[in-house]
C-alpha cells in the first residue's frame, strides 16, 4: 500500500449474496451516490449507482478497509478470489496476484502503519449486471517511523472490481493509488532526508516514509516489505548494500525475492 501512500480502490462486486461489515472499523465523512439518469438520458449513458446502505459489493469495499485496519489476513482473504484469481494494480504498478501483494506488500505495510484507518469522503457503487465497481477517495494519517510524534497525511482512491463467486460476492481486481499531502510547512523534511535515493533491497526508488536509522544515517526503502527485510540483515550486510544503493549500484531485484527463492512481482 506505500511505496507513497496512494490509496486508490476499485472493486467490482456481484450483486448477490453480503458480507458483514463493522461499522466501527471505518471512518466515513461525506458520502457521494451518484443519482441514476432520467428517461431523456442518453442510451450510452453509464449504468445507474446504487443504493449503499445495503448495497453487497460497498460491503464488501468497506469490510476490506475494515480488514486492514485490524491486519487481518484471514478476513481479508475471504473477501478476494482466491488460487490466484484475483489481481491487484498500485498507482501504475503491477502487483501481481492477491496473494503476492497480500504477502510481499499489503501485510509488511500494515506492520509499518500502526493504527491505519482510512476516512472515506467519497463513496460510489455502479452495477454491471452481477458485476459492480466500487469507488472509495479519502485520506489517512500514520505515524512518521522516525518521529513518533509527527504523523503523515495521504490522499487515497481505492477502486475495487466485484464478482458474483458461487453466490458470494469477492473483489476480482483492486487497484490501490495514494500519496502523501503536500504540506508547505513541512519542519522536518530536512530531518528526515534519506542518504539514498535508491532501495539497497531491490534498487527501485526510495519513498521517504519507509525508513531506518543505521550508523547516524537515513537509510529509505521503497516499500514496507524492504524494510522488514533489512531488519534481519546482519550489519554487515546492511554496511553493503547501503554503500551499493549510495552509489546507485544496487543490483535491479525482484521485489519479495529472497536468496535461493523465486521471484514474486517487481516494481515497475
Amino acid at each position: 500500500m506505500t511505496r507513497s501512500f496512494r490509496l486508490l480502490a476499485l472493486v467490482l462486486i456481484p450483486l448477490s449474496g453480503a458480507i458483514a461489515l463493522s461499522s466501527s472499523t471505518v471512518s466515513f465523512a461525506t458520502a457521494a451516490i451518484a443519482h441514476p439518469p432520467t428517461e431523456t438520458t442518453a442510451k450510452d449513458a453509464p449504468p445507474p449507482a446504487v443504493a449503499l446502505s445495503d448495497d453487497p459489493a460497498a460491503k464488501v469495499a468497506r469490510a476490506y478497509l475494515a480488514a486492514c485496519t485490524k491486519s487481518d489476513a484471514e478476513a481479508l482473504n475471504a473477501l478476494f478470489l482466491d488460487k490466484g484469481r484475483a489481481t491487484v494494480s498500485e498507482n501504475a504498478g503491477d502487483e501481481g496476484t492477491w496473494e503476492t501483494y497480500r504477502d510481499h506488500h499489503l501485510l509488511p505495510e500494515l506492520k509499518e502503519m500502526p493504527g491505519f484507518e482510512m476516512v472515506i469522503s467519497k463513496e460510489d457503487v455502479r452495477s454491471f449486471g452481477s458485476t459492480a465497481v466500487v469507488r472509495h477517495i479519502g485520506t489517512f494519517s500514520v505515524p512518521d517511523p522516525n518521529h513518533k510524534e509527527l504523523t503523515k497525511k495521504y490522499l487515497a482512491a481505492v477502486t475495487y472490481v466485484v464478482v458474483d463467486d458461487g453466490g458470494t460476492p469477492r473483489i476480482a481486481h483492486l487497484h490501490w493509488s495514494s500519496r502523501a499531502e503536500k504540506n508547505p510547512e513541512a519542519k522536518v523534511e530536512a530531518a528526515g532526508k534519506t542518504v539514498n535515493k535508491t532501495c539497497p533491497m531491490t534498487g527501485d526508488p526510495v519513498n521517504d516514509f519507509h525508513t531506518r536509522e543505521f550508523k547516524g544515517q537515513t537509510v529509505g526503502f521503497c516499500d514496507g516489505d524492504c524494510a522488514l527485510r533489512w531488519d534481519g540483515l546482519s550489519e554487515e550486510v546492511r554496511a553493503a548494500k547501503l554503500a551499493a544503493a549510495i552509489a546507485g549500484t544496487t543490483e535491479k531485484t525482484p521485489h519479495g525475492a529472497q536468496q535461493n527463492e523465486a521471484p514474486k512481482h517487481d516494481h515497475k
